[in-house]
């Protein structure tokens, strides 16, 4: 069975530089991936803090817990909208927006793949 922690295993390896996190809900989840990240690189040699993290939000309490997730990692050097986003079009007009404003405020590179698929 598929987990987080088995993902990272498998892709976590030298010139790796950047994770998408798909869905997170809590800037738990994101301390939880980089945490392991940490152990991973410690064990494969990587030099610490290498590997980058891109939380990529797709659900309403993504949305609402944006700030928090976005703020979890230094790790975390771009944030914005994922391609599995599941609001309505106002609502994603909104997420766009709200996570945005977030990655500028921390300095973080906005992202929005799912403009970038359209």
């Amino acid at each position: 069975m598929a987990t987080p922690r088995a993902d990272l295993d498998a892709v976590v390896w030298p010139g790796v530089s950047t994770i998408y996190h798909p869905r997170p809900e809590s800037a738990a989840q994101i301390e939880a991936v980089t945490a392991h990240i940490d152990a991973l690189e410690r064990r494969r040699g990587i030099r610490p803090g290498t590997v980058r993290v891109v939380p990529l939000i797709e659900t309403p309490l993504g949305v609402v817990m944006a700030r928090e997730i976005a703020a979890s990692s230094p790790r975390i050097d771009s944030f914005g909208i994922g391609p599995n986003i599941d609001v309505h079009l106002d609502a994603l007009m909104y997420a766009r927006a709200e996570c945005e404003l977030i990655a500028r405020s921390l300095g973080l590179n906005p992202v929005d793949i799912q403009q970038v698929l359209d």
